[in-house]
């Protein structure tokens, strides 16, 4: 079973200790943003052709657990855009760092949830 204090291995697997300039780290926001919405429209669609009935909290649980890597992958370029804005430079892996300290003290669901609902209303997957 998954340390869900950790970063995912194939996120982690991706990430190098590189300092990234403002033009890596916006490309790379850019990408994992897609890749994160891409993973969660794509499961959103198969779990209601599979299981019209779903309820939310059932689908929340889904794409949760299997939009993890594409998640932290998100998360990691959010944290660097924020490093980037403060000209603190930083690399994927201490960003890394930075969000499994987060997940350590605050777990992974609740360090997720507040921006995975926005998205998911934005993408008209729940409501409310």
């Amino acid at each position: 079973m998954e340390d869900l204090s950790e970063i995912t291995p194939l996120a982690k697997s991706q990430l190098s200790d590189k300092i990234l300039s403002p033009d890596e780290i916006n490309h790379g926001a850019d990408e994992t943003q897609k890749t994160y919405i891409a993973c969660l429209s794509q499961t959103n669609e198969k779990v209601q052709e599979h299981f019209p009935n779903a309820n939310q909290d059932i689908l929340m649980g889904i794409l949760a657990s299997n939009c993890s890597s594409p998640e932290d992958l998100f998360n990691i370029y959010n944290i660097l855009l924020a490093s980037s804005n403060d000209q603190t430079p930083m690399s994927e892996l201490q960003a890394a760092s930075y969000l499994e300290n987060s997940y350590k003290t605050y777990g992974r669901e609740i360090s997720n949830s507040t921006i995975r609902l926005k998205i998911l209303k934005l993408l008209n997957i729940i409501q409310n």
